[in-house]
């Protein structure tokens, strides 16, 4: 996989750029101005760049220019609560939310999940001396257990066919055949209790919501579906869980982003 380093002053353009091939315009400004807000943290633990915001060298992967548009398009323009202490970032990809989170949430800490040996290692790379913990697993709700867990105790990783973004234990027509690596997995009820749960694990993301145990306590909750029939379960979850929408993307091949909050 090619890595891209970059500046954070780089970002604009290079989205930009990239956006403009595809003949969309969405905004940049949310994105580095969340980040920013990471410059300034000078408490004790908190989050806090080591030097100036624009030095801090950030490994890229081109896909996720992806990630950044979607913190713009989606994220930043919900009506998401004012503070958060404990963030869930499952289906962390190289980092790119926690870093929005930890800018937009100055006091929070992030806990990641991504299971993709590479992409944690950017990840951790890209959160270091944040206030973050980059944990290394698949998240499986009860319902794939059967189906994804082998009889060596591990699950199978499919690499998304044209990127790694696509990565996931299933394969939903964008994956590879063949799998990339077996890797370890902790259930989905085993989750601490959050006030932010983001959850965009390209597929298994109603398995995992379903088996959380504190869906009820949950400030916000940030997701992506990847099939059309999904939709319609993830709205009724969300109900129970007490949260309205405030954000809502379809976008293609069946998914769509949503952003839900208390009500």
């Amino acid at each position: 996989m090619r890595v891209e380093r970059t500046q954070i002053e780089g970002w604009v353009s290079i989205l930009d750029t990239h956006l403009r091939s595809m003949q969309t315009c969405w905004p940049s400004t949310p994105v580095l101005s969340a980040l920013r807000r990471l410059q300034p943290a000078k408490r004790r633990g908190g989050n806090k760049f080591r030097g100036k915001m624009d030095t801090r060298i950030l490994k890229l992967p081109r896909t996720s220019l992806w990630n950044l548009a979607e913190m713009d398009r989606d994220y930043a323009q919900a009506k998401l609560p004012v503070s958060a202490r404990v963030v869930l970032d499952v289906g962390a990809h190289a980092g790119i939310f926690a870093l929005w989170a930890l800018g937009t949430w100055s006091d929070s800490k992030v806990v990641c999940f991504e299971p993709h040996p590479e992409l944690a290692q950017i990840c951790r790379d890209n959160l270091a001396e944040l206030n973050a913990d980059v944990r290394e697993v698949a998240v499986i709700g009860a319902a794939d257990v059967p189906v994804c867990v082998g009889d060596d105790g591990l699950v199978s990783l499919y690499e998304g066919k044209r990127t790694l973004l696509g990565t996931s234990v299933h394969r939903l027509g964008w994956q590879k055949e063949s799998a990339a690596a077996r890797v370890k997995w902790m259930r989905a009820s085993d989750l601490p209790p959050c006030d932010v749960f983001k959850c965009d694990a390209e597929g298994p993301e109603l398995a995992i919501l379903a088996d959380y145990k504190y869906g009820s306590t949950v400030s916000a909750l940030l997701c992506e579906t990847h099939r059309r029939a999904e939709w319609p379960q993830l709205m009724e979850l969300a109900w129970h869980w007490g949260l309205e929408m405030t954000r809502c993307n379809p976008g293609r091949n069946g998914c769509v982003t949503s952003a839900w909050r208390r009500a």
